[in-house]
């Protein structure tokens, strides 16, 4: 049976009703409050760069003799890999963080009742884990976008190149220019051989 417009609008209701409660239980339960770098973001707010900073550690376990993630400063390096990003998947990632700190929504899907940034860090790395295996594929993607960005601002770090063994980029400095090609003719066109 399909959608009425009446059906439509209570689910319309419902959505907005779930979002005015999440924003709600953020102004209510804020987050952690963290002195921010004096430079400022180019895609992250203040509050997002707080969870993403709760997050680190949990997606990016390091052993001892890597660099650390306040060495390679990773949440300032996600703000800038996000800067390069289509504005609306940088804002995506924003709102999914959003989504991991409300304790509203933390309640409801997790039995967590605090903002993420506040939790103890077992109850962080259970929200975390049942993001991973999710049965919601928004939190599946939300999780592997979060993920993939820390490690990605972690490992292309030069700091990180000789522990993991990997030699650094190619260096072209040295290759020529490519000549550029001269005019094709009619048979090289056609693929005939002169």
């Amino acid at each position: 049976m399909g959608s009425t417009r009446r059906s439509l609008l209570k689910k319309g209701m419902l959505g907005g009703g779930l979002l005015a409660a999440s924003g709600l239980g953020l102004s209510l339960f804020p987050g952690k409050k963290l002195k921010l770098p004096d430079t400022p973001f180019k895609v992250l707010t203040s509050e997002t760069y707080a969870i993403l900073l709760a997050v680190v550690p949990h997606v990016l376990p390091l052993p001892e003799h890597f660099p650390s993630a306040r060495e390679i400063n990773v949440a300032r390096r996600v703000d800038d890999l996000l800067a390069l990003m289509h504005p609306a998947d940088a804002a995506e990632l924003n709102q999914a963080l959003e989504v991991l700190e409300n304790p509203l929504l933390g309640l409801m899907l997790d039995g967590r009742p605090q903002p993420f940034s506040t939790a103890s860090v077992a109850v962080q790395e259970q929200t975390l884990r049942r993001w991973k295996n999710s049965s919601l594929e928004v939190r599946r993607t939300g999780y592997v976008a979060i993920s993939g960005l820390v490690k990605s601002a972690y490992f292309s770090h030069p700091k990180t190149y000789k522990v993991t063994g990997y030699p650094g980029p190619p260096d072209f400095s040295n290759v020529p220019s490519p000549q550029p090609l001269g005019p094709i003719n009619e048979a090289q066109q056609q693929g005939v051989q002169p």
